[in-house]
């Protein structure tokens, strides 16, 4: 019976080790900050970062509802030292929405940094205040890594609990009636 705990068990090590892998997906860069306006941001690897516009949330206090979009004309764009334009904001395909309590905040879009460093993010073009937050967006590669471990982790815990019934069942055999 030993030979379908120690299976099960290292599944049930592999599942761990694959929500850990996921975990990270929600750990990196997040930076807040409020347009019209501007921010620097400290972006510590090239990659892919989502920008997120808060639908709901407090504002200078207040908690204030906003619509899913940004008004015609506004423009977030992410700029170098120098001024130059670094990265364009790349619109989503899909809308994602995150909520959590009473805080809402969907994605506007992304942008690909080419290399680490400083970049101000600027937005421009609204006239009511809104809340944006920056993060990476490395919620895939997170993903692959966790079914890396987790797939092999359950098929692992799957077939340890199976062993383990057709063990523990195989010895109980009732005498054949009549004999």
């Amino acid at each position: 019976m030993r030979g379908p705990v120690a299976l099960s068990a290292a599944g049930l090590a592999l599942l761990a080790l694959a929500w850990v892998a996921l975990s990270g997906a929600f750990q990196g860069l997040a930076e807040d900050f409020e347009g019209p306006g501007s921010t620097e941001v400290e972006i510590p690897r090239a990659g892919d970062y989502r920008l997120w516009l808060y639908t709901r949330t407090y504002l200078d206090g207040t908690f204030r509802e906003f619509p899913e979009h940004l008004p015609d004309g506004t423009r977030v764009v992410a700029r170098t030292p120098d001024g130059d334009e670094a990265a364009r904001l790349q619109p989503s395909r899909a809308t994602l929405t995150y909520t959590s309590g009473q805080t809402e905040r969907v994605s506007l879009g992304q942008f690909h940094f080419p290399e680490p460093g400083t970049y101000t993010i600027l937005a421009e073009g609204m006239e009511d205040a809104r809340a944006f937050t920056l993060r990476e967006a490395r919620f895939l590669e997170h993903a692959r890594r966790a079914a890396l471990f987790g797939i092999p982790g359950v098929v692992m815990f799957l077939a340890g609990v199976v062993r383990g019934i057709v063990v523990a069942t195989s010895g109980r055999r009732d005498e054949e009636p009549g004999s």
